[in-house]
């Protein structure tokens, strides 16, 4: 379970510094679309913590 969570976070690190990325500012046509694609990795993300605190369960 532990090593489990351990790759979601790391996962997580790794979507938020993409984000960060994404917000560098570039033609506006390309800032729409990213802002889209930054929804869905918020979405992404939420899911993960979702499924995180489904690993904190004891079983």
């Amino acid at each position: 379970q532990e090593q489990h969570q351990q790759q979601l976070q790391q996962r997580r690190q790794r979507q938020e510094q993409h984000q960060e990325q994404q917000q560098q500012p570039q033609c506006q046509e390309r800032r729409q679309r990213q802002e889209q694609h930054q929804q869905q990795l918020q979405q992404r993300r939420q899911r993960q913590e979702q499924h995180q605190e489904q690993q904190q369960l004891p079983q």
